[in-house]
């Protein structure tokens, strides 16, 4: 069975050091998310404006994420 946990993947298009691995884990979760950034194998892009687009793709869905989990106890 899938996880349906929600999980957002990165990946990098030059990453060269675990290439297919993203799509790899992306395939154990029931509904996943994906985001890329342009560069190499790092977290997040040099690029200021990338970098500062890819952390709002992280932190809008950490949001979702956290909304839909319901209150905590």
């Amino acid at each position: 069975p899938l996880l349906e946990t929600p999980a957002l993947v990165g990946s990098a298009d030059k990453d060269t050091v675990v290439e297919g691995g993203p799509a790899e884990i992306a395939k154990l979760f029931k509904a996943p998310e994906t985001c890329s950034h342009k560069e190499g194998h790092r977290p997040l892009p040099a690029d200021k404006a990338a970098s500062t687009a890819l952390q709002a793709t992280i932190s809008e869905f950490l949001s979702r994420a956290a909304a839909a989990s319901g209150p905590s106890v």
